[in-house]
């Protein structure tokens, strides 16, 4: 469940797992847990797999943590974002 992940969360939940798969989703709801969840995957080497929602919050999380786009979205959730990137 996406909406119990954060950052303070998210090892804890995630620390014994395989693998993570995003699935497809509309909306907003849960979309920074799932972020959360794919960074941990990203940082900890666990095999990763993002279907249409899960690809594009991939995206978002890389250019939040590696190129340093701070507030990198999709204009769907943030239409004021400065770093569009879907």
């Amino acid at each position: 469940d996406a909406d119990t992940i954060n950052s303070e969360t998210v090892s804890r939940i995630l620390k014994e797992i395989d693998g993570v798969i995003v699935p497809g989703g509309f909306g907003d709801r849960g979309t920074e847990g799932m972020i959360c969840a794919i960074e941990y995957a990203r940082t900890h080497k666990i095999p990763f797999f993002g279907i249409c929602l899960g690809m594009q919050l991939a995206c978002i999380e890389y250019a939040r943590h590696v190129c340093g786009y701070e507030d990198a979205s999709s204009t769907e959730f943030d239409p004021k974002t400065t770093h569009p990137i879907i």
